[in-house]
């Protein structure tokens, strides 16, 4: 991902400053149950969760990532591939969250955002869903979660002092 701090290799490039454009993680589905795809669903979902979301996907509720209601029973189904989270899929989970960016370190924060998002959903127990808060989610990716969140953190903290 190093060739997006190249000025030179982005100067006609279009992404953040478009409406046409997203920036989509796909996920692999296959080491993760259902039980971690359904909190990974409500954490993106939760209305409490909305200012970090926003903080970090530098939009909300978009046609093209919506969000939706969602119970602990039930959150690993769906069929609309336009949810926050794309559940769709046979073979990987799509974070549809974020803007489109060309800037380093908004994609690999994304990146480091889902990866942090997967591993706070297997920590967490299966019927706790009260934990799935913005609040536990940033004292783990302080703790746990830092040595694989090097980039989101500071990207985080950044954004939500601003806002």
């Amino acid at each position: 991902w190093s060739w997006l701090n190249n000025k030179d290799a982005v100067r006609s490039l279009r992404s953040h400053n478009t409406t046409t454009c997203g920036l989509h993680v796909h996920v692999t589905r296959h080491p993760l149950t259902q039980d971690q795809i359904a909190k990974m669903v409500l954490f993106v979902n939760d209305r409490g969760n909305e200012d970090l979301i926003k903080a970090i996907a530098r939009r909300y509720a978009e046609g093209y990532c919506k969000i939706k209601e969602k119970q602990i029973s039930t959150a690993h189904v769906s069929t609309d591939r336009y949810e926050a989270v794309n559940i769709t899929g046979r073979n990987t989970i799509e974070f549809r969250i974020f803007k489109g960016s060309l800037k380093y370190e908004s994609v690999i924060a994304a990146i480091e955002f889902c990866n942090s998002l997967c591993n706070f959903a297997s920590l967490s127990s299966t019927n706790d869903v009260a934990s799935l808060t913005g609040d536990n989610f940033i004292d783990f990716i302080n703790n746990d979660g830092a040595a694989e969140s090097t980039t989101l953190r500071p990207y985080m903290n950044a954004v939500l002092q601003t806002a």
